[in-house]
């Protein structure tokens, strides 16, 4: 998505090529599963397993964005299949499970890092509603918002899964106090505050030289200080996500202007 969303900024073909290529890689080597008329992506390369629903809606926001960008309409199929699998394994509680196994719901794995997860896919959806106007994803979108706040602690910290034990992942907080924000701004006046919160929580463990702590209360007293590229990229990209949203939930970034645009596909219903 990064490499569509420059080639948007500068028309240079190269990144559209990159970004082409990837999809392609990814069809050849990781199959799409269809089960009961939906069609998800598989777990591993090469190897049949797990349907990963965040990987899913992560696909769904790279195609829209590559309908944005190049008008196709090639893989509108493939996007209502991906949509019918993400709107068919949501639990009551709004949540979305992080793997259903092809087969049997007795191999499903439907917890692991939820907040975190649940946040980046609440992100891309409200996104593909955005530039489509797809009622299914709103509608997913706003149960994910339900859930997201069972995630934070009374300090702001972001729980690490849903079994509410001691270990935070700092850029967990992040994506969860981005989500909040961009619910808020959506009309969920309650989550202002808890994003707030949240947020001055997780950039209350900024270093002086600008980097995040990793992982804190691992195991109850461990901790990992260490800076990881990919965990301050996110973290990076968040930042930008929520300073865009004007209102007290983000008054104590400092982060630039948005990195997305929001104009919607032309023609989108």
């Amino acid at each position: 998505m990064a490499i569509l969303e420059t080639f948007h900024r500068t028309q240079y073909e190269e990144f559209l090529d990159g970004a082409q290529s990837w999809f392609a890689y990814l069809r050849e080597n990781t199959p799409i599963l269809e089960v009961d008329g939906t069609l998800a992506v598989n777990y591993f390369v090469g190897k049949l397993s797990a349907r990963v629903t965040n990987k899913c809606v992560t696909l769904l926001r790279f195609l829209v964005e590559l309908r944005r960008v190049c008008g196709t309409q090639e893989y509108v199929e493939l996007e209502a299949g991906l949509m019918a699998f993400v709107d068919s394994v949501q639990m009551k509680s709004g949540e979305l499970p992080y793997a259903v196994h092809q087969t049997s719901d007795l191999e499903t794995r439907p917890h692991f890092q939820c907040y975190q997860y649940n946040a980046f896919e609440y992100l891309n959806l409200v996104r593909y509603h955005e530039l489509t106007g797809e009622a299914r994803s709103r509608r997913i979108a706003e149960r994910i918002a339900e859930f997201l706040p069972q995630g934070l602690d009374r300090d702001g910290s972001a729980f690490f899964d849903c079994s509410h034990g001691p270990r935070r992942v700092v850029y967990h907080g992040v994506a969860v106090a981005t989500a909040l924000s961009v619910s808020a701004a959506r009309g969920r006046e309650p989550h202002a505050d808890l994003a707030r919160t949240s947020m001055e929580w997780a950039l209350g463990r900024q270093r002086s030289d600008g980097a995040f702590t990793y992982l804190l209360r691992d195991s109850g007293f461990l901790a990992d200080r260490r800076c990881y590229p990919r965990n301050h990229s996110m973290i990076l990209m968040h930042l930008l996500t929520a300073s865009q949203l004007a209102g007290p939930a983000n008054e104590s970034i400092t982060a630039g202007s948005a990195v997305l645009p929001s104009s919607p596909i032309e023609g989108a219903v």
